[in-house]
């Protein structure tokens, strides 16, 4: 809903009140259970337009509440979580120590520790009609799961391409809300006995937890 009504041309006072409401909901569900969602929605504010200044303030505020709040559960963050957030960091223009200050008290004694399992000559799928996310999702997985390859589909129809990818993936990740009901059927298909991993939410961090939840 976010994405249609910005996407639907908000003026600058209705987009702040946009933000305003959004900050509303992110203080009744800030908690780790959510956090894929807030940095899916984080995301989604800083890709899309910003009509004013005052309306980048706005965005940018409601992304500090979303790291303030995960400093309160920094002891359960693990790299898959730290590296959308330095991603979006970048994104809003902080400073690089604005998300590694979450370190100090994160679940791992190594900062830049990364998943154990070994993905090196796996080929990991993904589909999704957010391309900007796909290609955030690819880069963060390359880097948290080295020697893994990576390929993302937007195919809005049953393609030779999604068929062969969808047959041939090591694990394969549907970001379903995101999707066609063409290519849905095409992957459930194609993917036969082998199960497809369904993404919670649209943003690189949903992808990017679907993935480590299967395989952990």
């Amino acid at each position: 809903m976010t994405l249609i009504l910005i996407e639907q041309g908000l003026s600058s006072d209705e987009y702040v009140s946009l933000i305003g409401d959004l900050g509303d909901v992110q203080k009744r569900i800030g908690s780790y259970t959510y956090l894929s969602w807030s940095l899916d929605l984080s995301e989604t504010l800083a890709i899309l337009p910003c009509p004013s200044d005052v309306a980048h303030n706005a965005r940018l505020r409601f992304f500090m509440q979303v790291l303030s709040q995960a400093n309160g559960f920094s002891h359960r963050l693990t790299a898959v979580d730290l590296v959308p957030l330095e991603m979006l960091a970048k994104d809003y223009g902080l400073a690089d120590d604005a998300v590694t200050a979450l370190n100090q008290f994160t679940a791992s004694d190594d900062l830049d520790a990364k998943p154990t399992t070994d993905l090196s000559g796996k080929t990991i799928g993904v589909y999704t009609l957010a391309e900007s996310a796909g290609t955030r999702a690819k880069r963060a997985l390359e880097d948290l799961f080295p020697g893994c390859r990576v390929v993302v589909n937007s195919d809005l129809v049953a393609t030779a391409q999604l068929t062969s990818l969808a047959k041939t993936a090591d694990i394969f990740v549907f970001a379903w809300k995101s999707s066609s009901h063409q290519a849905f059927y095409c992957v459930k298909d194609a993917r036969a006995g082998n199960a497809s991993i369904w993404a919670p939410g649209k943003g690189t961090a949903s992808i990017i937890r679907a993935i480590f939840d299967h395989i952990g």
